[in-house]
Protein backbone atom coordinates (compact mmCIF):
# COMPACT_ATOMS: atom_id res chain seq x y z
CA UNK A 1 0.00 0.00 0.00
CA UNK A 2 2.88 2.30 0.82
CA UNK A 3 4.73 1.63 -2.48
CA UNK A 4 1.35 2.51 -4.43
CA UNK A 5 1.28 5.68 -2.15
CA UNK A 6 4.49 6.81 -3.06
CA UNK A 7 4.23 6.03 -6.89
CA UNK A 8 0.72 8.18 -6.84
CA UNK A 9 2.84 11.35 -4.75
CA UNK A 10 5.97 10.88 -7.11
CA UNK A 11 3.74 11.42 -10.23
CA UNK A 12 2.30 14.23 -8.37
CA UNK A 13 5.76 15.73 -7.52
CA UNK A 14 7.47 15.22 -10.66
CA UNK A 15 4.41 15.80 -12.89
CA UNK A 16 6.09 19.16 -14.40
CA UNK A 17 9.41 18.42 -14.06
CA UNK A 18 11.24 18.85 -17.58
CA UNK A 19 14.92 18.42 -18.36
CA UNK A 20 15.66 19.74 -21.75
CA UNK A 21 17.61 17.31 -23.90
CA UNK A 22 20.82 19.51 -23.70
CA UNK A 23 21.03 19.50 -20.21
CA UNK A 24 20.13 15.94 -19.63
CA UNK A 25 23.08 14.74 -22.31
CA UNK A 26 25.51 17.37 -20.28
CA UNK A 27 24.97 15.49 -17.20
CA UNK A 28 25.27 12.24 -18.42
CA UNK A 29 28.68 13.41 -19.91
CA UNK A 30 29.55 14.66 -16.63
CA UNK A 31 28.50 11.83 -14.28
CA UNK A 32 31.34 8.85 -13.78
CA UNK A 33 31.86 6.19 -16.30
CA UNK A 34 30.47 2.83 -14.76
CA UNK A 35 33.77 1.26 -16.35
CA UNK A 36 36.01 3.66 -13.77
CA UNK A 37 34.13 1.87 -10.77
CA UNK A 38 36.27 0.88 -8.16
CA UNK A 39 36.99 -3.09 -7.39
CA UNK A 40 35.30 -4.16 -3.55
CA UNK A 41 37.49 -5.52 -1.07
CA UNK A 42 37.12 -8.78 -0.24
CA UNK A 43 36.15 -10.39 3.18
CA UNK A 44 39.31 -11.10 4.59
CA UNK A 45 40.70 -7.63 3.53
CA UNK A 46 37.35 -6.00 5.26
CA UNK A 47 37.88 -7.84 8.48
CA UNK A 48 41.47 -6.86 8.69
CA UNK A 49 41.04 -3.41 8.44
CA UNK A 50 38.34 -3.54 10.76
CA UNK A 51 40.90 -3.62 13.25
CA UNK A 52 42.94 -0.23 13.19
CA UNK A 53 46.83 -0.08 14.19
CA UNK A 54 46.11 4.43 13.98
CA UNK A 55 42.95 4.83 15.76
CA UNK A 56 43.47 8.63 14.72
CA UNK A 57 44.68 8.10 11.39
CA UNK A 58 41.09 6.41 11.06
CA UNK A 59 39.06 8.87 12.68
CA UNK A 60 41.23 11.65 10.21
CA UNK A 61 40.19 9.32 7.42
CA UNK A 62 36.79 9.16 7.84
CA UNK A 63 36.98 5.39 8.54
CA UNK A 64 34.08 4.94 11.33
CA UNK A 65 33.92 1.10 11.71
CA UNK A 66 37.57 0.71 12.67
CA UNK A 67 37.23 3.64 15.18
CA UNK A 68 34.05 2.06 16.86
CA UNK A 69 35.79 -1.45 17.32
CA UNK A 70 38.59 0.45 18.67
CA UNK A 71 36.18 2.58 20.77
CA UNK A 72 34.24 -0.63 22.01
CA UNK A 73 37.93 -1.89 23.23
CA UNK A 74 38.70 0.47 24.82
CA UNK A 75 35.62 0.76 26.93
CA UNK A 76 36.00 -2.69 27.76
CA UNK A 77 39.60 -2.32 28.73
CA UNK A 78 38.75 0.78 30.96
CA UNK A 79 36.54 -1.90 32.78
CA UNK A 80 39.07 -3.58 34.19
CA UNK A 81 40.91 -0.14 35.50
CA UNK A 82 41.14 1.29 38.93
CA UNK A 83 38.06 2.97 39.63
CA UNK A 84 40.35 6.53 40.29
CA UNK A 85 41.99 6.35 37.22
CA UNK A 86 38.95 5.27 34.91
CA UNK A 87 37.54 8.81 36.00
CA UNK A 88 40.61 10.57 35.00
CA UNK A 89 40.38 8.27 31.45
CA UNK A 90 36.54 9.74 31.35
CA UNK A 91 36.72 12.75 32.41
CA UNK A 92 39.09 13.83 29.49
CA UNK A 93 36.56 11.98 27.24
CA UNK A 94 33.91 13.96 28.06
CA UNK A 95 35.37 17.17 27.78
CA UNK A 96 36.65 16.14 24.14
CA UNK A 97 32.82 15.57 23.40
CA UNK A 98 31.80 18.63 24.83
CA UNK A 99 34.40 20.45 22.27
CA UNK A 100 33.09 18.05 20.04
CA UNK A 101 29.82 18.91 20.21
CA UNK A 102 30.86 23.05 19.97
CA UNK A 103 32.43 22.26 16.62
CA UNK A 104 29.33 20.15 15.31
CA UNK A 105 27.31 23.13 16.28
CA UNK A 106 29.56 25.25 13.76
CA UNK A 107 29.54 23.08 11.47
CA UNK A 108 25.65 23.03 11.22
CA UNK A 109 25.88 27.14 11.32
CA UNK A 110 27.81 26.59 8.14
CA UNK A 111 25.82 24.30 6.22
CA UNK A 112 23.55 26.06 4.12
CA UNK A 113 26.38 28.21 2.82
CA UNK A 114 28.26 24.62 1.82
CA UNK A 115 25.33 23.43 0.01
CA UNK A 116 25.39 26.57 -2.01
CA UNK A 117 28.41 26.18 -2.64
CA UNK A 118 28.15 22.48 -3.88
CA UNK A 119 24.80 23.38 -5.93
CA UNK A 120 26.71 26.35 -7.27
CA UNK A 121 29.65 24.59 -9.39
CA UNK A 122 27.69 22.06 -11.22
CA UNK A 123 25.00 24.68 -11.64
CA UNK A 124 27.57 27.46 -13.16
CA UNK A 125 29.20 24.39 -15.79
CA UNK A 126 25.92 23.12 -17.19
CA UNK A 127 23.73 26.21 -17.42
CA UNK A 128 21.04 28.32 -16.28
CA UNK A 129 18.39 24.99 -17.66
CA UNK A 130 19.82 23.34 -14.84
CA UNK A 131 18.64 25.15 -12.21
CA UNK A 132 15.24 24.10 -11.59
CA UNK A 133 16.77 20.37 -11.50
CA UNK A 134 19.12 21.18 -8.87
CA UNK A 135 16.28 23.43 -7.17
CA UNK A 136 14.30 20.70 -7.19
Amino acid sequence: MLAAEASVIGKLAFADFGLPADVAARIRESATPAGNTPRLPTIRQRLIEIVTSNPVKAAADGALLPLVVFSLASRLALKRVADDRREAVLNVCRGLSNALLVVVGWVVAAAPMGVFALAFTPGARLGVASVGALAR
